[in-house]
């Protein structure tokens, strides 16, 4: 009955519901002869719990999030957050695109963009989320935006920091 509950219903329900099965499947060894859990009937619970909250196929989305580090293309390293090459500025201009600041005092931690929310994770690095949508080609297009956005915003970066290298050497 187990495997036929994790297998019926993966495909159904969120990824979630497969980690709960298999930890009740430990938590089973483990109590053992104990007689404190009842196995069976907490399946049970969870499987009724995951088909009560169930959408139709009608109401199926999809949402994604992206994870992008900003690197400098010579050396490999991660850009800082701070500095006029900084992810700190890269948000800026992106917000002087038509993004909607999210702030912490005067640092910009995010930014807002009709379907598009963009976080600085650890390491400056940008986590672009798509809200949920029931087509896949309106999360491509949401996303083509996002990159015809700060692609341009990024070279222009890259080739002030090369004139600043020509113009040092000379």
């Amino acid at each position: 009955m187990e495997w036929e509950i994790s297998m019926n219903l993966n495909y159904r329900y969120s990824y979630n519901f497969h980690i709960w099965v298999y930890i009740f499947r430990i938590a089973k060894y483990i109590n053992r002869g104990s007689g404190n859990m009842d196995y069976e009937r907490q399946v049970e619970e969870i499987v009724k719990y995951f088909k009560t909250n169930e959408k139709t196929e009608d109401k199926f989305k999809i949402g994604v999030e992206f994870e992008h580090f900003v690197i400098d293309k010579d050396s490999l390293k991660t850009i800082s957050y701070y500095g006029e090459k900084g992810v700190g500025e890269t948000l800026k201009d992106l917000e002087s695109l038509g993004y909607k600041g999210v702030y912490e005092g005067e640092y910009i931690l995010g930014l807002i963009k009709g379907n598009k929310n963009i976080t600085l994770e650890p390491g400056s690095q940008l986590e672009l989320s798509i809200n949920a949508s029931m087509d896949i080609k309106d999360l491509e297009k949401e996303y083509l935006e996002f990159l015809q956005d700060i692609i341009p915003v990024l070279e222009k970066k890259e080739s002030r920091t090369n004139d600043n290298r020509v113009s040092s050497s000379n």
